[in-house]
């Protein structure tokens, strides 16, 4: 069983009881890393391409920030044919 990155309470549904194809899993903002958030967390936070809220926290991989360095443009490598 995994745990909640917000609470840290025990928590293991990426798509907090939604079908993966409802689109409800919980993402990060900046890097699209699924992220455990339990169902009372996450309410409280915007996952990757939910509309931007002032209400709601930015959900990141690594709590207070994203942690995917991968995903930064100057770190990609583009090859074209």
């Amino acid at each position: 069983v995994g745990q909640c990155i917000i609470c840290s309470n025990k928590h293991d549904d990426y798509d907090n009881g939604f079908s993966p194809c409802d689109e409800h899993e919980a993402r990060c903002c900046r890097c699209r890393m699924l992220v455990l958030v339990c169902n009372n967390c996450r309410p409280k936070v915007r996952s990757f391409g939910e509309p931007e809220n002032a209400d709601l926290t930015d959900l990141l991989c690594g709590r207070t920030k994203c942690i995917d360095e991968g995903n930064i443009a100057e770190n990609v490598e583009t090859i074209r044919f």
